[in-house]
């Protein structure tokens, strides 16, 4: 007779489910974005991240215009 101690338990914990995740990609936005956020932080670090947020959208928008 098994009782339920006997085998391991294949029951994964939340966090052990969240490190098999695969991540998805970054869409073409997200990569620009991070990059242009570190140059305009540094050039103006007074800004709070939801103004360079908002900035970096419409600019964004007036480069897939020009596309």
């Amino acid at each position: 007779m098994k009782d339920k101690w006997s085998e391991p338990q294949n029951i994964l914990s939340p966090s052990t489910k969240k490190k098999q995740h695969i991540k998805r990609p970054m869409n073409a936005f997200m990569v620009w974005a991070q990059a242009a956020r570190r140059e305009m932080a540094q050039q103006q670090p007074r800004l709070q991240n939801s103004e360079i947020s908002k900035d970096l959208g419409k600019i964004w928008k007036m480069l897939m215009n020009y596309a």
